[in-house]
């Protein structure tokens, strides 16, 4: 138990409190229900006309998906095992490698020649949901670009300036209101200055707003919205725009420079922005070449 991330413990304990199986605690993760709210739920005994819990909890899993149980369900603890596992087989793969060549500053060879313009501009991808199975698709590629990308540190000049480019250039084609994927999935930390603003623009008392909106963030770097998509989302508009935090007023975070640095990040944000994934495919289609595409790079 020690090693499980700290955000699965809530759920560990309400499972063993209110003797729920792994799939009720799939279930209630899939509806985003607070496991630290159960207390408010699990009481059929004082309140008979409530179901217990665990089918209070399959009933509503039935009524929302139209399903009996989750497609996969596995304990927390095989999660953090196959997590475990999969970086353990990265790291071996690393190991396996040939290590890099390092060289002199002076001793580098010319950058490669840049594609030719006539090479074909990948296809725009507007769909959240298309754009997702495509990036979680191309998640093997995309960490070979990476590694790519980290290993040509040296010959490449001007990569914030051609990540900007394309930025500007899928984003003029790409309406972020009819999409509003980002308010439903991405989850932006909030400083104490995000949220007194976002206080004051409702007009209520910074501690009832953070109450009432917000609970920490995992590294304890901030505050986060509860679980499921935004509160203040609404008909795919942002109903506090004027007042957003700092982190929604950033993203997709392709203008701040450092792409290099932030590559993780924007791996991340392929899964769940149209813009940034067309951004990536369009620096896989400018600056790898085919052949290098097909190398197994480290990572």
């Amino acid at each position: 138990m020690k090693n499980l991330s700290s955000k699965y413990q809530p759920w560990i304990e309400a499972r063993k409190k209110y003797h729920l199986s792994h799939a009720h605690i799939q279930m209630a993760r899939e509806l985003g229900l607070n496991p630290k709210e159960f207390g408010k739920l699990a009481n059929h005994r004082q309140e008979p006309w409530k179901l217990p819990l665990p089918e209070f909890i399959a009933e509503l899993y039935r009524k929302r998906f139209h399903k009996d149980r989750p497609d996969d369900v596995r304990p927390f603890e095989q999660i953090v095992a196959d997590k475990k596992r999969q970086k353990q087989e990265r790291k071996q793969a690393r190991a396996e490698c040939d290590p890099p060549i390092r060289v002199a500053a002076g001793d580098l060879p010319p950058p490669p020649a840049p594609r030719l313009a006539s090479a074909p501009v990948p296809a725009l991808e507007t769909d959240p949901a298309r754009v997702r199975v495509l990036a979680e698709q191309k998640e093997d590629e995309n960490w070979r670009f990476r590694a790519f990308l980290k290993g040509a540190k040296p010959w490449l000049q001007g990569l914030d300036d051609t990540v900007l480019r394309h930025a500007d250039e899928v984003s003029r084609q790409i309406d972020c209101c009819a999409c509003g994927n980002c308010c439903r999935e991405a989850e932006p930390v909030l400083s104490d200055a995000d949220a007194g603003r976002l206080a004051d623009h409702l007009g209520v008392p910074w501690d009832q707003f953070v109450g009432q909106y917000l609970q920490p963030s995992e590294n304890g770097d901030g505050y986060v919205f509860g679980p499921g998509p935004c509160p203040f989302l609404c008909d795919n508009r942002c109903s506090v725009y004027a007042a957003r935090p700092d982190d929604c007023r950033s993203f997709p975070h392709l203008h701040k420079g450092e792409f290099l640095a932030r590559l993780m990040q924007a791996l991340r944000n392929a899964t769940i922005c149209p813009i940034v994934y067309n951004v990536l495919e369009r620096l896989k289609a400018e600056l790898w070449e085919s052949d290098t595409a097909d190398m197994d790079v480290p990572f």
